[in-house]
């Protein structure tokens, strides 16, 4: 049984790459024709509700994208990428404290994440939780991201802690 579920979701994985070269192309609608075509053919594919979520985030279509997020997971519960990706739109949906929960969840399910750091840094910073986002974007920081992620998490830990180079040696 285990090998015919792994099977079928490499099958699944694989429906989905025409759909994810598209996205990569910028080829936002030609992708969600051909993501849409999957989840009708199979309502379960985790994959396509995964990629359709990328789909509706491209174009700005965040409600949208958070459910096919949310259906993703719902058919491959503990899909680190879907789980990461709900608690990243609630958090651009300014749903700060539900993208604090779902991010709790995914630490809960999967540990250190450096997506999750980062989008629980934000969220916490937005509600004026000032230590806890600090902890949070210094783990972020800590992780090893891109130099302009690790120095924009930087940038705003300086700022939670009220210390601006330049201007707190002036008196």
């Amino acid at each position: 049984m285990a090998e015919h579920d792994h099977a079928r979701d490499e099958a699944r994985w694989s429906a989905t790459e025409e759909a994810q070269e598209l996205l990569r192309e910028s080829l936002i609608d030609e992708a969600m024709r051909e993501l849409r075509a999957l989840v009708d053919g199979d309502r379960e594919n985790p994959y396509a509700h995964f990629f359709l979520g990328a789909a509706f985030l491209a174009k700005g279509q965040k409600g949208f994208a958070l459910a096919a997020y949310e259906a993703a997971e719902r058919h491959h519960p503990g899909y680190l990428g879907a789980m990461v990706q709900q608690a990243r739109v609630l958090y651009d949906l300014g749903r700060y404290e539900e993208a604090i929960a779902r991010g709790r969840r995914v630490l809960d399910a999967h540990g250190a994440d450096p997506d999750t750091f980062q989008v629980m840094g934000l969220s916490f910073a937005a509600i004026g939780r000032k230590h806890e986002a600090i902890a949070y974007l210094e783990r972020f920081a800590g992780s090893n991201p891109s130099a302009e992620a690790r120095f924009e998490a930087e940038a705003m830990i300086t700022a939670l802690r009220g210390k601006v180079k330049g201007l707190d040696d002036e008196g």
